[in-house]
């Protein structure tokens, strides 16, 4: 793992296939791809205009990936991995025509710390 990240740190990326680990990799279904930043903001739009939803970076290359991936007879189940207005500022010129407001309560909760967002529990 060490010698991956490392390759990681200095390509850039790793490559499992023809490795001892590629059969288990195949096998797993796992599957992996790549989405630049017209990817991302195409697949925002397409999903926007198609089901109403505005969904974040990290889930637009998700479901752009998933896409090209999947089993076209499955429906692709791609899990939000944040809240697309949390990400309004960094793309707001190239989706300015989906912006939506943030959710009630989202607002309130930036620049405020773990301890005052999340319940203390005490151990017994």
């Amino acid at each position: 793992m060490r010698e991956l990240w490392s390759k990681m740190a200095a390509e850039g990326g790793f490559d499992l296939a023809g490795t001892r680990w590629w059969p288990k990799v195949q096998a797993s279904g796992i599957v992996s791809g790549h989405s630049t930043h017209a990817d991302r903001l195409a697949t925002i739009r397409e999903v926007a205009t198609r089901y109403g939803l505005v969904i974040d970076p990290h889930t637009a290359d998700g479901v752009k990936v998933g896409l090209e991936h999947r089993d076209p007879a499955a429906p692709l189940i791609c899990v939000e991995t944040a809240l697309a207005p949390n990400f309004r500022r960094r793309s707001a010129k190239p989706s300015a025509a989906i912006r939506r407001a943030r959710p009630p309560g989202v607002a309130s909760r930036r620049g405020r710390s773990a301890a005052r967002r999340f319940p203390l529990i005490r151990s017994a």
